[in-house]
C-alpha cells in the first residue's frame, strides 16, 4: 500500500471559506481574488504596498472510510513571490475532497495568512 503523511493544518476553521463561496477574502493585510480560467482557475493576492510578500500553495486531501477525519498532503506545492501583489499561473482544479492552503507572508514585517479553497 500507499505511504502517506498526516497533514497539520492552520486553524481557521472548518466553514466555508469566502474565497470559495464569494471569489475573494480579505484577512489581515492581504486580499486574494480567484478567477476561472476554463478548467482551472488563478489566484491574484495584494499585500501592503511596496511589502515583499511570498505565498505558498498546497494541496490537501480529506480521507474517506476507515480514515475519515484524518488529511493527508497530496504532493502538490507550489511558491509564488511579488512586491505588493502577485498571481499564480494556471492552477489545476482538484477533485471533491480535495483542497488547497494558501499561505501568504508579509517579508517586511512578517504577517502571515492562510487562504482556503476547496473543491466539492
Amino acid at each position: 500500500g500507499a505511504s502517506a503523511v498526516v497533514a497539520r493544518l492552520p486553524n481557521i476553521g472548518f466553514a466555508p471559506s469566502a474565497l470559495t463561496e464569494k471569489g475573494f477574502e480579505t484577512r489581515g493585510s492581504f486580499t486574494v481574488r480567484k478567477s476561472r480560467a476554463g478548467e482551472s482557475f488563478y489566484l491574484r493576492v495584494y499585500g501592503k504596498l511596496n511589502h515583499n510578500i511570498r505565498c505558498t500553495l498546497r494541496g490537501y486531501r480529506n480521507l474517506m472510510g476507515d480514515f475519515t477525519g484524518n488529511t493527508v498532503y497530496t504532493g502538490f506545492k507550489k511558491i509564488y513571490s511579488g512586491k505588493s501583489q502577485l498571481q499564480t499561473g494556471h492552477v489545476p482544479r482538484g477533485i471533491v475532497g480535495e483542497f488547497d492552503i494558501m499561505t501568504c507572508r508579509d517579508l517586511g514585517n512578517g504577517e502571515v495568512q492562510y487562504f482556503r479553497i476547496r473543491y466539492d
